[in-house]
């Protein structure tokens, strides 16, 4: 990965040198990417939360909310 975004920086594509120097600003999306893996666990977990707080709107105490996301 570090190769391509050294080759794309010299591209004379705009939009490839652009993304060669997100990537650079971000070193830290690097390591997302290198492993392969996937973040579709954390998405569906932040999704199953986001659809409790929903769920519980017009609780009076946040223990409330945090026991139904632990049960879930």
């Amino acid at each position: 990965m570090k190769h391509w975004v050294f080759r794309a920086s010299r591209s004379s594509i705009p939009k490839i040198v652009e993304l060669s120097r997100k990537i650079r600003r971000r070193p830290d999306n690097l390591r997302t990417i290198e492993p392969g893996h996937s973040n579709g666990r954390l998405e569906v977990l932040d999704n199953r939360i986001r659809a409790s707080i929903r769920m519980t709107y017009g609780f009076r105490r946040v223990n409330n909310l945090i026991a139904l996301i632990t049960l879930r």
